[in-house]
């Protein structure tokens, strides 16, 4: 059985309730129990149905840095229906889901160093959480909840007026290389991208008439420190003609959604996109003109 976000709200109470009857009748009715929680700030139903699986979790010691466990979980379930038995003590646990290829973790020496690596795009959204807790009385049963949050960028592409059979190819310039679930935001927030530049090339894009839209791809947000993400845009229209343009955008940030909007008339070999907000959840980037709500049409 496949388990999405949308179903992990209801799974997670449940598994984590059998989990502590079946050990209470054996009379063993103590240890961790981890779950990871997602929320709907997304706004987007598609993010409901993603499916939710391939869960990392690493468990530190936080007095000495060592690393206490390594386990990796099928799904949100299988997970929350374990007990980690663990003596008393400070810990700190680092989680991540929806962590395969082409998309890897490296680094187990501490906390900080562990990193998701991307190659590439992935064609859904992966989740990190990292927090602290400390084992009291390991004697009785405690949950930690780990909230999670999305950490790539969501990005689509939109060509008002492209004619049938027009190519794009895309590479993002100053993407991150990594991702470090463990470091720390300027706002005290867990999570942060790496200064270090890894481009990032998007699948070759067919365009039409009738579907003026790309799929979403998602891919490592821009590197840290930069002031804006720079974009290699190669386009090929129907006749094999092509027209070389480079890009500068606002930064993505992650677990946000943007939209490049250009107008096929309009594109330049430079081009300086603006913010132009169409949805609470989605930021669009044009180079004139108003933006329209593609969803509303």
């Amino acid at each position: 059985m496949k388990v999405t976000v949308r179903q992990t709200f209801s799974l997670l109470l449940a598994a984590v309730t059998l989990c502590a009857c079946s050990r209470s009748s054996l009379e063993h009715n103590n240890g961790v129990v981890i779950s990871a929680e997602f929320s709907a700030d997304s706004g987007s139903e598609s993010y409901l149905e993603s499916e939710v699986s391939d869960l990392p979790l690493w468990i530190f010691n936080a007095s000495d840095g060592k690393l206490f466990d390594y386990t990796r979980w099928e799904d949100p379930r299988e997970l929350a229906s374990n007990i980690f038995n663990m003596p008393g003590g400070k810990y700190t646990v680092v989680l991540g889901a929806c962590i395969s290829s082409p998309l890897s973790a490296e680094g187990m020496e501490s906390p900080s160093e562990i990193s998701f690596i991307l190659d590439g795009v992935r064609e859904a959204q992966s989740y990190s959480a990292c927090g602290d807790f400390s084992i009291d009385n390991p004697t009785r049963l405690m949950e930690v909840r780990m909230e999670m949050q999305s950490f790539l960028s969501e990005f689509a592409v939109q060509i008002e007026g492209a004619p049938d059979g027009l190519k794009l190819d895309i590479e993002a310039v100053n993407s991150s290389a990594a991702f470090y679930p463990a470091r720390k935001a300027d706002n005290g927030s867990f999570g942060v991208q790496s200064e270090s530049l890894k481009p990032t090339t998007i699948p070759t894009i067919g365009l039409s008439a009738a579907s003026p839209r790309s799929q979403s791809f998602f891919l490592m947000p821009t590197a840290l420190g930069r002031q804006w993400s720079f974009w290699r845009l190669v386009m090929t229209t129907p006749e094999g003609k092509m027209l070389e343009s480079y890009i500068e955008a606002p930064v993505m940030k992650s677990g946000e959604k943007y939209l490049m909007s250009l107008g096929y008339n309009d594109i330049q070999s430079f081009m300086h996109l603006s913010s132009c907000p169409i949805e609470d959840w989605t930021q669009g980037w044009v180079y004139e003109g108003v933006i329209t709500d593609p969803e509303s049409e």
